[in-house]
């Protein structure tokens, strides 16, 4: 906040304006942060890679279907 404005707030407006002004408009949000997003060709399932090697799946609602760990190689 400054100077009693919710900037973040206005911050989200103006991006949904943005969107809706390019013919764009979300279908769903998920919280938490990802480092990652990936979806599959047919555009059926979403991959969200998180911190330390955390993979969701999603599903086109926006639902987890599974979760997995990502293994990393040294």
């Amino acid at each position: 906040m400054l100077a009693g404005k919710d900037l973040a707030k206005e911050a989200r407006q103006e991006a949904k304006e943005a969107q809706k002004a390019e013919g764009l408009e979300p279908a769903w949000t998920v919280s938490g942060p990802s480092s990652g997003v990936a979806a599959d060709p047919k555009g059926q399932t979403v991959y969200a890679v998180q911190n330390r090697g955390h993979c969701d799946v999603l599903d086109t609602a926006g639902k987890t279907i599974r979760s997995f760990q990502i293994n990393s190689h040294p």
